[in-house]
C-alpha cells in the first residue's frame, strides 16, 4: 500500500485515476497543513499530472488542488 500521500508518479504505464488517487482522498483536509509536506506533495502532483490533463479525472483533482495551494 503506498504512503497516503504518495502521488505514485513512478511509471507511465499507470492509469490517470489511480494516480489522481491519494491527492483527491486528501483534499478534505489538506487545507490545514497546506504550508507544510502535504503542500509539497499536492504542488508535486499538479506538477506532474500536467500529461495526464485530459483525464476528466486529473484535470477535476487539479483544479481542486488550486483551491488548496498556490502553484
Amino acid at each position: 500500500m503506498c504512503h497516503p500521500m504518495s502521488t505514485g508518479f513512478d511509471g507511465a504505464s499507470r492509469m490517470p485515476g489511480n494516480l489522481a488517487h491519494a491527492p483527491r482522498n486528501a483534499l478534505p483536509v489538506a487545507a490545514a497543513w497546506a504550508s507544510g509536506r502535504v503542500g509539497e506533495k499536492l504542488r508535486e502532483f499538479y506538477r506532474e499530472s500536467q500529461s495526464f490533463v485530459s483525464s476528466p479525472t486529473v484535470r477535476g483533482i487539479r483544479d481542486a488542488v488550486l483551491g488548496v495551494v498556490n502553484v
